[in-house]
């Protein structure tokens, strides 16, 4: 039998347009051995978000004064009543352990601001884990936890965060009391995720790491990093985060070099 935590734990599907992945997401997530609450949220209504939100007995909520991602972001985590939110990606897949494993986690570490878990990529219908993004973001993950489940210090967040964007947004639960006046910044539409990360740096409380693939990230041409990456956004809104983090000459040389990890998304 399935244990209840829907008082404490929700995931907010992040619904636009209509996506033929959506279902598959919606069904990871009722699939749970833990039961949560799960709320569908968009600024893109259609039939499709109406006819699975019907099919799955779950609210669907639209923003309709959205001004970009990051107001549906915002949006998102407002719709929540429970102390902890997943923001779920619509062409994303969650493992049947994912909230039990992510919730044992923050009870484990009741300061914890986020806690995350690695992940697999999906390409097409080959599942992998050996990317070079990947193998870059495992390294910088070992970097920055050094052997352990959880880091606390401004330092230890900071050093983690330095290099470039180790920590898979899709694979967030988020401690939302902690965070009640954190927010995602409209300035950003692709590192929206690494900014929000910044700018909790220094907010007291932990980053926690669950060391197993919970997720299965799903990449293809029509995701919004693809787009921006082609476009050169994505390289423009690296180089702003790593201003934030190191002096201008170096945060250059630094955006140059994290550049060449996620060359092979466009491939």
């Amino acid at each position: 039998m399935r244990t209840d935590v829907s008082s404490q734990h929700s995931f907010v599907v992040l619904a636009h347009g209509e996506s033929p992945f959506l279902e598959d997401c919606l069904r990871s997530l009722a699939a749970q051995t833990l039961k949560s609450t799960i709320i569908m949220v968009t600024s893109t209504p259609s039939a499709q978000t109406r006819q699975l939100a019907e099919q799955y007995s779950i609210r669907c909520l639209v923003n309709k004064h959205s001004r970009g991602i990051a107001d549906d972001w915002n949006f998102a985590m407002r719709s929540a009543d429970t102390p902890y939110v997943t923001l779920a990606h619509q062409d994303d897949i969650y493992e049947v352990e994912y909230v039990e494993r992510m919730f044992s986690a923050a009870q484990g570490a009741v300061d914890a601001l986020i806690i995350f878990s690695d992940y697999a990529q999906l390409d097409g219908k080959q599942k992998n884990s050996e990317t070079p993004l990947l193998r870059v973001k495992q390294a910088m993950l070992a970097l920055g936890f050094l052997g352990r489940v959880a880091i606390s210090s401004r330092l230890a967040k900071r050093i983690l965060l330095s290099f470039g964007c180790p920590i898979c947004c899709p694979s967030v639960m988020y401690h939302r009391e902690l965070l009640a006046e954190q927010e995602f910044d409209n300035a950003f539409e692709v590192n929206l995720d690494w900014k929000y990360w910044i700018d909790i740096i220094s907010v007291e409380g932990a980053f926690v790491y669950v060391r197993r693939p919970l997720l299965t990230y799903r990449a293809h041409q029509a995701t919004t990093t693809s787009g921006a990456i082609a476009s050169g956004r994505r390289k423009d809104e690296d180089l702003r985060c790593f201003n934030l983090l190191w002096p201008g000459a170096l945060a250059k040389v630094l955006s140059r070099f994290y550049a060449l990890s996620y060359l092979d998304e466009l491939r």
